[in-house]
C-alpha cells in the first residue's frame, strides 16, 4: 500500500462492511455454552487469479480487499483496479473499472466496497443513486449504478480526499433517525472520516476516537456489526505502509454516534488486523465468537464477544492454524442487509474471506466452514494469546494458552515448555487442561526470569551452632550464683564475662567457616524461542513464543 491520496466523501448507506445481525457485546453466548461438535475448519477456494486452484480463475483478480454485504458480491481488487461482481459460488458476472482519483483512463486502487440498499441519497454525477460505492487508496470515492452499464463500465468519482488521505476500507450505516453515513478509515491522517448521503463531510456526536489509543496507531479498517462499529488499527512503517509485526494492532468498539464503547483487543496475537466479524451460529466450537483476521501473518484469532478473552485460532483437521498471507475481509454468509428484507450471499454456516496471498501479488476468495463429520481423526491445536512476549529480567510475563479440539477430541492435555534462557522458568495454570469436544479450553502460561541481587549466604550448620551454645550453659549457672562464689572484696563476674565473650566469638567463627556465598543465576538480555507443547497420549502439538528479555 502506498501513501497515495484517498477520497474523503462517502455517503450514507445502511450498515455494511462486515455487518452482522447481532450486537457483538450483548448477544453472542460464551464459547463454553456453544455445545457444538468439534469438527475441523475446511477451506473451499471459490475465485483466484490462478496462483491457487479455485472454482473460477481470472488473472486480474489481484489483491482483493472488501466484500460488499449484498445478494451479489462486489469485491474490490486493489491490484488491478477492478471491482468484481460475483456470485457466492465464485462465478463472475462482470467487472467494473474503478478510476483513479484524478480521473482519466488510469485505474484506481479500490479497497472498500459497500452496497447502498436501504439508504437514501448517494446520488452520483449522472443523477442516479449509486447502487455500490468503493473507496480507494489513491484518494477516490467512486460509485456505480445501472446507467453505467456492465460492459467495460467505469464507476464515477463522487468525491476525492485531501492530499495525504489514504482510505483503506469503507463502511456504511443508517441510524435510527433514517440518516445514512459513510465511514472511511483514513490511514494517512489517523482519523475515521464521516460523510453524509450527499458525499459531504459530516459530524456526529462522537469522532470514532479511542481515548487511550497508543501513539503511532492509525485506523486500518472499519466494520459495522449490528449497532456497533469496530475499528481495527495498525502502526505504519516510515514509508506509510502497514507495519507487519507480532503484537501490532488494536481493535476498538464504538456506537453509531461515534462514541467510544470499549477496547476489544490490544496487541497480543494481532498483526496488522483488518478483517473483523462475528462467527455464524453453526461455526463449530467458535459459534458466535469474535473473529479478527491479521493481514500481517494471515491468522484468524478468536475472542469471546463479551469479555474479549482469547479463545484460540481457526485450525484445520490436523490442529494446525489456517493462515493466508495478506488476509483482508471476513464476511459470514447470509448476513442480514440492514433496512432491507434480503441477506448477503453465501452459506450462513460459512465465513468468506479475501486475501492477496504472497506479497499481495495474487488473489483468493474462499469460504471457511466447520466440517462436523466424524470421519476425521480426533486431535487438537494449541496456541497462545501472544506469539511475542517481552519481559524485564527479574520479572515475569503471562499469556493465555488455548487448546482447541478437532473431530470431537476430548481428554486431558498436559502442558510443558522448553527453550528457556538461563535463569528462567515457566509455570502453567493449570498444568493440565481438560478438553471437551465442544469448546476450546484455556489456561495461562507464565514465564519467570531472574536478575542480579545480593549473594545468598547459607546459615551456620545446626552442629556448630549447637556446640557453641552448649559451651555457654555452665557459665549461665555460675552467673546465677555469683554472690555465693565471691571471695573477700572481689567478684568473679569480670572473669566470667571475659570467658563468655571468648565463647561467643568462637561460635561466630564456627558459623562463618561453615557458610558459603552462592551467586544468583541471572537471565541474560536477549531473545529466545520458547516452545510450548501440549500432549495427550500420542498426540503432541507445539506453538512457539518469541521471548525478549530486557
Amino acid at each position: 500500500m502506498s501513501s497515495l491520496r484517498v477520497t474523503r466523501a462517502l455517503a450514507a448507506i445502511k450498515s455494511f462492511a462486515t455487518v452482522a445481525t447481532l450486537s457483538a457485546l450483548s448477544v453472542a453466548a460464551p464459547a463454553m455454552l456453544h455445545a457444538q461438535t468439534a469438527g475441523a475448519f475446511k477451506v473451499t477456494n471459490l475465485l483466484s487469479d490462478g496462483s491457487v486452484a479455485a472454482t473460477t480463475m481470472d488473472p486480474n483478480f489481484i489483491n482483493p480487499w472488501g466484500i460488499s454485504v449484498s445478494p451479489t458480491w462486489w469485491i474490490s481488487a486493489q491490484g488491478t483496479g477492478f471491482n468484481y461482481v460475483t456470485a457466492a459460488a465464485g462465478t463472475i458476472a462482470f467487472k467494473v473499472i474503478v478510476p483513479a482519483a484524478a480521473g482519466g483512463t488510469a485505474t484506481g486502487t479500490p479497497t472498500g466496497s459497500v452496497t447502498t440498499a436501504g439508504t437514501t441519497g448517494m446520488i452520483l454525477p449522472n443523477g442516479t443513486k449509486a447502487s455500490f460505492i468503493f473507496s480507494s487508496i489513491d484518494g477516490a470515492i467512486t460509485g456505480w449504478n445501472s446507467k453505467l452499464g456492465t460492459a467495460n463500465a467505469i464507476s464515477q468519482v463522487a468525491a476525492t480526499g485531501a492530499t495525504g488521505s489514504v482510505y483503506t476500507g469503507l463502511a456504511v450505516f443508517t441510524n435510527a433517525a433514517g440518516a445514512s453515513f459513510l465511514l472511511a478509515p483514513n490511514f494517512g491522517t489517523g482519523k475515521v472520516d464521516i460523510y453524509d448521503s450527499t458525499f459531504k463531510p459530516a459530524t456526529l456526536a462522537g469522532t470514532f476516537t479511542d481515548p487511550s489509543l497508543p501513539t503511532g496507531y492509525f485506523p486500518f479498517s472499519v466494520h459495522v456489526i449490528g449497532t456497533q462499529v469496530f475499528v481495527a488499527y495498525s502502526q505504519r512503517t516510515a514509508a506509510g505502509l502497514e507495519l507487519v509485526a507480532p503484537g501490532n494492532g488494536v481493535v476498538s468498539i464504538f456506537d453509531l454516534t461515534g462514541t467510544f464503547v470499549a477496547r476489544a483487543v490490544t496487541g497480543g496475537n494481532l498483526n496488522a488486523p483488518w478483517g473483523v466479524a462475528i462467527a455464524p451460529a453453526s461455526f463449530g466450537i467458535f459459534s458466535k465468537d469474535l473473529l479478527v483476521g491479521n493481514f500481517g501473518d494471515g491468522l484468524i484469532n478468536v475472542y469471546d464477544p463479551k469479555t474479549f478473552a482469547y479463545l484460540g485460532q481457526l485450525i484445520d483437521g490436523t490442529g494446525k492454524p489456517l493462515a493466508y498471507a495478506s488476509l483482508w475481509d471476513l464476511l459470514p454468509g447470509g448476513t442480514a442487509i440492514p433496512g432491507g428484507t434480503t441477506v448477503s450471499a453465501g452459506d450462513p454456516s460459512t465465513v468468506f474471506f479475501t486475501a492477496g496471498l504472497a506479497g499481495e501479488k495474487h488473489g483468493l476468495l474462499a469460504g471457511i466452514a466447520n466440517d462436523a463429520t466424524t470421519a476425521g481423526t480426533p486431535s487438537f491445536g494449541v496456541s497462545t494469546s501472544s506469539s511475542a512476549l517481552a519481559v524485564t529480567a527479574g520479572s515475569n510475563v503471562q499469556a493465555t494458552i488455548a487448546v482447541a479440539p478437532t473431530y470431537n477430541f476430548s481428554g486431558t492435555v498436559t502442558l510443558a515448555c522448553s527453550g528457556l534462557p538461563v535463569g528462567a522458568s515457566c509455570t502453567f495454570g493449570p498444568t493440565q487442561l481438560t478438553v471437551a469436544g465442544t469448546a476450546s479450553s484455556t489456561g495461562t502460561v507464565t514465564i519467570l526470569t531472574s536478575k542480579a541481587n545480593a549473594a545468598l549466604v547459607r546459615p551456620a550448620s545446626k552442629l556448630t551452632t549447637g556446640l557453641a551454645f552448649a559451651m555457654l550453659l555452665p557459665f549461665a549457672s555460675l552467673l546465677a550464683f555469683r554472690k555465693r562464689k565471691a571471695t573477700a572484696g572481689r567478684s568473679v563476674l569480670p572473669n566470667l564475662l571475659g570467658v563468655l565473650l571468648l565463647l561467643v566469638s568462637i561460635g561466630s567463627l564456627a558459623g562463618c567457616n561453615d557458610s558459603s556465598s552462592t551467586p544468583a543465576v541471572v537471565t541474560p538480555a536477549g531473545q529466545s524461542t520458547i516452545a510450548v507443547t501440549a500432549t495427550s497420549g500420542t498426540i503432541s502439538q507445539t506453538t512457539n513464543v518469541a521471548l525478549t528479555v530486557q
